[in-house]
């Protein structure tokens, strides 16, 4: 049979059980640390990545915002440049028609004065024409002796 190894006192036994048991706290402590900061870690990226969403549904909200705005800006400008065209359409109408009533106005002076000239003339030739009837009848009346 062998021998039995001798087996270490008992005060080095208990410290080595002391050691053993100090490195396996040691250990657990370690394992326990690295879990925390696994876990510390997964939720700092989970944090990180619930305000990059937020931040990117924000920016999407703004973008959206800016779109709407954008369109409605383009359709006042739009509505605005329609007015001001039809603004200009009315003010061109009002310009002919205020050119076409100047120069029918012109037209209408013009046959007054012509209508006058004409009337003087035709009365002065009505007096001419009435001087030398009397004329005339004086003439032929002084001719057969008849007075008037």
């Amino acid at each position: 049979q062998e021998p039995q190894p001798q087996q270490p006192p008992i005060e080095i036994q208990i410290e080595t059980m002391r050691l053993q048991a100090a490195g396996q706290k040691q250990q657990v402590e370690t394992q326990n640390d690295i879990q925390k900061f696994q876990a510390e870690t997964q939720m700092t990226r989970e944090i990180e990545q619930i305000k990059a969403d937020a931040k990117l549904r924000e920016i999407q909200g703004n973008l959206e915002l800016q779109a709407a705005n954008d369109a409605r800006d383009s359709e006042r400008e739009q509505s605005k440049a329609m007015m001001d065209a039809q603004l200009e359409q009315q003010r061109l109408e009002f310009e002919k028609w205020k050119v076409e009533f100047e120069a029918q106005t012109q037209i209408y002076i013009k046959q007054l004065e012509l209508g006058a000239a004409q009337a003087t003339q035709e009365a002065d030739a009505s007096h001419e024409l009435a001087q030398s009837i009397d004329g005339f009848t004086q003439t032929v009346s002084a001719e057969a002796g008849i007075s008037p």
